[in-house]
């Protein structure tokens, strides 16, 4: 079950998590100092399995009863995992507003001039994941698209990086080492 979870579970492919096996809270520090206490919530399915219907159930239709409750869990934890990013992004305001015009590279330029952008050793940009509904992959691809072949786009999206290079250095330059 964990396995079919995993697969269910892409979009926290990247997300850095471990478990916690006890407490009723969860505490988050964030780089600037500030914190941030959550309680746990929990993400649940539950299975019932009559006796008449006992009689008959083979491992195929137990496993397929199985995966149905994993793909509970997985929305369930999905939508909090998004609802909680947007209240956090709300808080800050770090919120666009693309008054309905859809996805597009114009957009994600605003995006990318508005967050953190980590840097590698080498200076190259770690870009966040653009996380969107299956409805929208084409919008993303034909985004991505524009963003590559319009030479303006791209000289922008160069100059924002270039820009958020040198906030990033610049914070690298200050940091105390500790050791």
């Amino acid at each position: 079950m964990r396995a079919k979870a995993k697969t269910l579970e892409a979009v926290f492919a990247e997300v850095p998590h471990h478990r916690i096996f006890e407490g009723r809270e969860i505490r988050i520090t964030r780089t600037d100092g500030t914190e941030e206490t959550s309680p746990f919530v929990e993400a649940s399915s539950e299975l019932t399995i009559s006796f008449d219907e006992l009689e008959t159930l083979d491992l195929p239709s137990l496993l397929k009863k199985l995966e149905a409750n994993v793909e509970k869990v997985v929305e369930q934890k999905t939508k909090h995992f998004f609802q909680t990013i947007s209240e956090a992004v709300e808080r800050v305001g770090n919120t666009i507003d693309g008054k309905g015009q859809g996805l597009s590279a114009e957009l994600y330029l605003q995006v990318v001039d508005k967050i953190w952008i980590e840097f590698d050793a080498d200076g190259r940009p770690k870009l966040p994941t653009l996380v969107v509904h299956p409805d929208q992959r084409d919008a993303a691809a034909r985004m991505h698209e524009e963003l590559v072949s319009n030479p303006v786009l791209r000289r922008r999206f160069q100059e924002i990086l270039e820009r958020k290079r040198e906030i990033w250095r610049a914070r690298e330059t200050d940091r105390e080492l500790v050791g």
